[in-house]
């Protein structure tokens, strides 16, 4: 029962996860309506369903891959038109989730095909996605001249790290009963989702901010050259 609980918490942050992780590429400035936005919540409820569902049921890498590149693509394209830019981020979401589980995963555990394996190493896998998302960020925001929008991934980048560090000193501990890695499992997972959440209300503000004073400084020199 606790694995099947960590295993939902640590897919819906990764799903999360994904969805910002395509809005990386995503134009930040272009209001979205309502309705889009449901049909784009719904969209990424039901791929989290079917991806935790059949993975839950099978154990299937196969199943897994098929779900997650079909998934993630058809997600994309919600964002982009563009069927080269949607095949570019679905790939590279499940390259960055597959290097993620190889580092969490393989080095401590003896995977065999079709089996399950302890799903506590799934929040270190998840946390390392979240930094990747980081990095991710922050190499396409280096192209913005503001400098609080260039610090702030570095300075998110703490937060799944130290994270990281406290989680896995913990499962270190010889001792440490499920339930107590349950409790603070679900507490990192909370603590960097909101954190995230948080930072991606600041990053919007301040993307807009910029974007507003570019417009501004624009106006003002087209106001002097006419003058």
């Amino acid at each position: 029962m606790i694995q099947t609980v960590i295993c939902i918490l640590t897919n819906l942050f990764r799903v999360y996860l994904i969805c910002q992780y395509i809005n990386i590429f995503s134009e930040r400035e272009i209001p979205v309506k309502y309705s889009e936005k449901c049909v784009r919540g719904i969209a990424f409820s039901v791929f989290f369903l079917a991806n935790t569902g059949c993975y839950l049921a099978f154990h299937s890498a196969w199943i897994n891959f098929i779900i997650n590149l079909v998934g993630v693509s058809l997600l994309t394209l919600m964002y982009h038109k563009s069927i080269k830019i949607s095949f570019f981020i679905s790939c590279s979401v499940y390259f960055i989730n597959m290097v993620c589980d190889t580092l969490a995963v393989l080095p401590f555990v003896n995977y065999k095909y079709g089996y399950g394996f302890n799903q506590f190493y799934e929040v270190i896998s998840v946390l390392l996605f979240f930094f990747c998302e980081l990095a991710t960020e922050k190499m396409i925001l280096s192209r913005k001249g503001s400098k609080d929008i260039k610090s702030l991934p570095l300075a998110m980048m703490l937060v799944p790290v130290s994270s990281i560090i406290t989680f896995g000193l913990l499962m270190g501990v010889k001792g440490s009963s499920q339930t107590v890695l349950l409790i603070v499992s679900a507490g990192f997972l909370a603590v960097n989702f909101w954190l995230f959440y948080l930072y991606n209300l600041l990053l919007n503000f301040f993307v807009r901010h910029y974007e507003n004073e570019i417009l501004r400084q624009k106006f003002r020199y087209t106001k002097t050259r006419l003058q």
